[in-house]
């Protein structure tokens, strides 16, 4: 049986091959190489999830969105649950035609969220959280 540590790894390495991204080295445990995987304009933070859903705190997307700021590029926020991945990121990222054809729910929320694979949301104004369908067809950052 793997440890929840290996199965959180493989899930990086996973998630880092989806979007054409790289392994950061020592997982973003260094003060200047924050995040876990990262493409040219994005790093991303990875979670794993084994539970069917994954508990999305307003104060990781924070520490997420500060420590990309390290590397001067912009932050994504992966999970993965039960095999399918889902992306939180700044909806400043996409236009707003963009964002129409993904019909979010709007939600508010003062500390966390629960996140399951059929997740597809507005959080307070600020962020979207999308399933993989979607996010491999939008063009971040561009």
């Amino acid at each position: 049986m793997k440890s929840k540590r290996t199965k959180g790894k493989e899930s990086e390495k996973k998630a880092a091959k989806k979007v054409g991204g790289s392994l950061i080295r020592s997982s973003g445990t260094l003060w200047y190489n924050k995040g876990d995987y990262e493409t040219k304009k994005i790093v991303f933070q990875n979670k794993y999830s084994g539970t069917g859903f994954y508990q999305l705190k307003i104060s990781d997307l924070i520490k997420a969105e500060k420590d990309s700021l390290t590397k001067n590029k912009d932050f994504v926020f992966s999970m993965e649950i039960n095999g399918e991945f889902i992306y939180c990121f700044p909806r400043v990222l996409i236009s707003e035609y963009e964002e129409s054809l993904l019909m979010l729910t709007e939600v508010l929320v003062s500390k966390s969220i629960n996140i399951d694979e059929r997740a597809n949301y507005l959080v307070n104004d600020k962020y979207i959280i999308i399933h993989d369908h979607y996010f491999n067809k939008l063009k971040l950052g561009d």
